[in-house]
């Protein structure tokens, strides 16, 4: 199975005709996935639903790596909980694609097929087998494994869960990747993206560790983040 991200409306006018279904970043809900731009939250609640009647699974993307706990603090859980029904049942996602381990958990009881990212940085069978048992469906895995067919054969053993590699992602062992994802888990939750003029220390330092290949045979399912800077 095939699935892309899109980051923008023009991007899914312009989905690749192999394509079986769509992540859509919802920000906000926080977003860690580094991509060139964000979509409003407006913008990607029509993508979700253009997506659906163009007869594409869709799923939401809210793999936030930071939220300063406030999705498990008293006044923010009761509204995180609300925003991921929300997709579930009014917008009727067919999955949550999700980094926090409580993410998963809360997600796996609403009926829902749930995702690990790429950014829970999954690259040994323990990892995995702790998703697995919070409930995931699908496993992402970290890129670094795209091609390393002995480490996902021995994630497979330990799992009941479907795999999935992502493509022009970047993996968790890119020396700022992990820093990063967390600044602009706290920036898409706001709406914002990150610039290089204003909010964006990570700019100068990045070291790109883009992983473009994958051996899809070693996997259930691929995700292919879409490149480029969407209009």
């Amino acid at each position: 199975m095939r699935w892309y991200l899109c980051a923008s409306e023009h991007q899914l006018e312009h989905l690749p005709d192999d394509a079986d279904g769509v992540v859509v970043p919802y920000p906000g809900l926080g977003v860690a996935t580094l991509l060139p731009r964000y979509p409003s939250e407006s913008e990607a609640e029509r993508m979700i639903r253009e997506a659906a009647d163009r007869g594409l699974r869709v799923q939401a993307l809210a793999d936030f790596t930071c939220s300063g706990c406030e999705h498990l603090s008293a006044s923010g859980h009761g509204t995180f909980r609300s925003t991921l029904e929300y997709l579930a049942h009014d917008l009727e996602v067919d999955g949550l694609v999700v980094a926090d381990p409580y993410a998963v958990e809360l997600a796996a009881g609403l009926d829902v097929t749930v995702v690990v990212s790429h950014t829970a940085a999954v690259d040994t069978p323990e990892k995995a087998w702790y998703f697995d048992r919070l409930g995931a469906d699908v496993i992402t895995v970290d890129p670094s494994l795209n091609e390393d067919e002995s480490t996902v054969d021995a994630v497979r053993e330990r799992v009941s869960a479907r795999l999935r590699a992502a493509v022009n992602a970047v993996t968790w062992r890119d020396p700022v990747a992990y820093f990063e994802r967390n600044l602009r888990s706290h920036l898409t939750r706001r709406g914002e993206s990150p610039s290089p003029y204003k909010n964006d220390p990570y700019g100068p330092l990045r070291r790109r560790r883009v992983v473009r290949g994958v051996r899809e045979e070693l996997f259930d399912e691929v995700l292919i983040i879409l490149g480029g800077e969407p209009p």
